[in-house]
């Protein structure tokens, strides 16, 4: 129940970003890359939560494959952040994962969600590398939105890897919802305040995430 309603609240928190990102971006190079990587964890929020409802157990295949997409859209988003491609053998590790996990989960290979999870891991791990080796020749504004999003990212990666209970067991909820929110809601809230209003908006968020 706790997993379903995280999940629920997930989805409809996705949704919000890309209408927000929508209005907010005008048409470019960088909306299309946000709505490609968000639209991908909507789909599989939404399908992992229709194969808990039990619609069939396709959808948990669909909610895995947009998994392993994931990695290589934030490879996307990144490169437009920094302005510059990423080096060539992080394009390559990320683009074979994803084949192989993709080929893994079609085939039904028993150990496809363990290496599904190391897969999301490492290819958010070297996105976060790749962003902040690329800085050079960004502006202030530019540099800071970097490093907030890839701090972001960095807390993102144990939260995502809670969604694989073969990887985490004892964990109580999937909670990557919760910081697929945080990542947005600090992407949508840059420049918008100080960086003190925004610590005390975080550590707010932090208690209320604690206590709950």
């Amino acid at each position: 129940i706790i997993d379903s309603l995280v999940n629920a609240m997930g989805l409809a928190g996705v949704l919000a970003l890309i209408l927000a990102l929508r209005r907010r971006d005008a048409p470019g190079a960088m909306r299309w890359r946000w709505t490609l990587a968000l639209g991908l964890v909507a789909v599989m929020y939404a399908s992992r939560g229709l194969e808990w409802l039990g619609a069939g157990p396709g959808f948990i295949q669909v909610a895995m494959v947009a998994a392993a997409s994931i990695p290589l859209a934030v490879l996307l988003v990144v490169e437009g952040l920094i302005r510059r491609h990423a080096p060539l053998i992080v394009k390559l590790l990320v683009l074979a994962g994803t084949l192989a996990m993709m080929i893994a989960i079609w085939a039904g290979v028993p150990w496809a969600a363990t290496a599904l999870g190391a897969h999301v891991g490492i290819g958010m791990a070297l996105g976060v590398a790749t962003a902040l080796a690329g800085m050079r020749g960004l502006d202030r504004a530019e540099m800071r939105t970097v490093v907030a999003l890839a701090l972001c990212q960095i807390a993102l990666i144990p939260a995502a890897l809670s969604d694989f209970r073969d990887l985490w067991p004892e964990m109580p909820a999937r909670l990557s919802p919760l910081a697929v929110m945080l990542f947005g809601w600090v992407g949508l809230t840059i420049g918008a305040w100080s960086i003190g209003q925004r610590l005390a908006w975080l550590t707010f968020l932090a208690g209320v995430a604690v206590l709950v």
